[in-house]
């Protein structure tokens, strides 16, 4: 009696068929990572832009103190600076108010938020210490 060697038609026929299936799987998972790769630039780049005004009023924070943020400027909509550019396409709002933890008042919120194609928010809480 010989061995067999080699492989059967059935398994090879098995062997094409399984490796068609996760060929399928791996392409259909590929094609709709793609399709989503827009939506995530478009979300970086407003992130990234909410993060440069963000930046600038921890800047002004740092330098010139808190009531270069804070007082007349915090009202409840905020008035953004020219420093803080916004891409075509996309718009840039700002709400500042005051915050008050525990029976501590001397905080003020600042949410950035910037909205189009893609969209991010970011909050920061300034305090005057």
């Amino acid at each position: 009696m010989k061995k067999q060697a080699g492989f059967t038609f059935i398994e090879l026929v098995m062997f094409i068929v399984v490796t068609g299936l996760l060929a399928t799987g791996i392409l259909l998972g590929y094609v709709g990572a793609l399709g989503k790769y827009p939506v995530i630039i478009e979300n970086s780049i407003a992130m990234q832009t909410a993060k440069q005004c963000a930046d600038w009023y921890l800047g002004q924070r740092r330098l010139n103190g808190y009531s270069s943020v804070s007082g007349s400027n915090c009202a409840s909509t905020l008035t953004i600076p020219g420093i803080c550019s916004v891409p075509g396409g996309y718009a840039l709002t700002g709400t500042c108010s005051t915050t008050t933890i525990g029976s501590d008042s001397n905080f003020e919120t600042i949410t950035l938020s910037v909205s189009g194609p893609g969209n991010a928010s970011i909050t920061l809480l300034l305090g005057n210490y």
